[in-house]
């Protein structure tokens, strides 16, 4: 793994990132910065559930953009 990601999910309907996936010495590294939708999203899940999150190539553009139309700037 050569490329940086963000780790994104939506949580009541508006999109966050919690970290991102960067390439490490030893192999992929996760890091996840502790935020109160963060601590949202844990208290909803019950002991033995799946936390998912979708990756989003780190190209600075933020998931709720990615691919919509761009508008021309004025």
């Amino acid at each position: 793994m050569d490329k940086k990601y963000k780790v994104s999910d939506k949580l009541n309907g508006k999109w966050h990132t919690y970290g991102n996936v960067t390439p490490g010495e030893k192999g992929p590294r996760l890091g996840l910065r502790v935020s109160p939708e963060l601590r949202e999203l844990l208290a909803n899940k019950k002991d033995g559930e799946w936390l998912n999150f979708l990756l989003f190539e780190s190209d600075g553009e933020s998931p709720q953009r990615a691919g919509l139309p761009r508008q021309p700037q004025r």
